[in-house]
């Protein structure tokens, strides 16, 4: 520093290198975060597009049902990731003032959970011969007035706690972060399998609190892991998951099923955090898949629409026909979606109930 208290040309040039080098690493988060929510969106589809299969055939020894098995598990780190890419964004920085956080959150959450619960509660009475009027309080208790909204319903529960958390996670180390997303993983999977799960939609976030601290932990985290290592992961856990899924429905029928494909099932914890790590590595790093980012919520909410059409054509295809269907009906529909999103968010109306 010079006399007159001014950085000298060194000086000057090495903290314009530092700043240069951190928000080049903002950029690549912020790119890594758009490109994850993205290709979660995507996987939302392929779960739905291949459920048709596990809805629509009977036989679990057909291998057109194995073929939609294996996109099904390959797809389930899905609604995880979003949850820990929430939990990498609202748990981190300085403690927010509670009452401003839910005035914030709460007034962006109200419109869409209102306006697509009313819609899809119509499209329900108006397509399901099993729903009722009567069916109604019954589907907003659980938070299921269609099976999609339950994670919407499921944040109201998890933005209630969330102010709260973040005093606990920034009070604790880097190690103590670890060992309470484990803690919170042991107590949520023990939960799955004694099957003690919460069907009120407030208390929804609870099995979810392990991916909420686990993204915050993640994302801070200073270690390494190579892409290699975690494809080997992810690919190991995808094998596992479809091998079980698959072989406990043959012997057990749908309520084997429900269980090995739940987010809780330790497979599926193993694949999230892998393509979490792998998001964060920049292996997903494409502009080409980023600019879709906007309009994720709306994806997610839209896109049943094309699902119901296609459960009432009761579309399957052969085995090797389904291979290359199932990916493509995924993307068609994720395109229609965000193409609707994307007309809706020019209106009022439209920004209100998508974003």
């Amino acid at each position: 520093m010079d006399d007159d208290g001014c950085l000298n040309s060194s000086q000057a040039s090495s903290c314009f290198c530092l700043l240069r080098v951190l928000v080049t690493n903002m950029a690549q988060k912020n790119i890594s975060i758009e490109c994850l929510r993205v290709l979660a969106a995507l996987a939302v589809i392929m779960v739905h597009v291949s459920g048709i299969y596990d809805l629509n055939i009977a036989d679990h020894q057909d291998p057109s049902w194995w073929v939609g098995n294996a996109f099904d598990s390959f797809a389930r780190w899905s609604v995880p990731v979003f949850v820990m890419i929430s939990g990498a964004l609202l748990l981190d920085g300085k403690q927010d003032d509670s009452l401003q956080f839910y005035q914030k959150r709460y007034a962006r959450l109200a419109y869409p959970l209102v306006f697509w619960s009313i819609f899809f509660i119509l499209v329900r009475l108006a397509t399901n011969r099993n729903f009722f009027l009567g069916s109604i309080p019954d589907a907003i208790f659980t938070g299921t007035p269609f099976a999609h909204l339950w994670y919407v319903y499921m944040l109201v529960g998890m933005y209630a706690v969330t102010p709260f958390l973040k005093l606990i996670v920034n009070a604790v180390s880097e190690l103590g972060l670890l060992v309470l997303a484990l803690c919170l993983f042991v107590a949520a999977v023990l939960n799955l399998f004694f099957g003690l799960e919460p069907e009120f939609f407030l208390l929804k976030f609870l099995p979810f609190l392990g991916y909420y601290v686990a993204g915050l932990y993640l994302n801070r985290a200073r270690w390494v892991c190579s892409n290699r290592v975690l494809l080997l992961l992810f690919l190991i856990a995808w094998v596992v998951l479809f091998v079980s899924a698959g072989s406990g429905s043959v012997i057990n029928g749908r309520a084997a099923w429900l269980v090995l494909y739940d987010y809780l099932n330790p497979p599926v914890i193993v694949m999230s955090i892998s393509v979490f790590l792998m998001a964060k590595n920049g292996l997903f790093n494409y502009s080409g898949i980023s600019k879709y980012a906007r309009n994720t919520f709306g994806v997610y909410l839209i896109h049943p629409v094309f699902l119901i059409f296609s459960r009432k054509m009761n579309l399957t295809w052969s085995p090797v026909f389904a291979v290359f269907a199932i990916p493509a009906a995924s993307l068609v529909m994720f395109f229609l979606s965000d193409r609707i999103a994307g007309m809706m968010m020019r209106t009022r109306l439209g920004r209100l109930v998508l974003s």
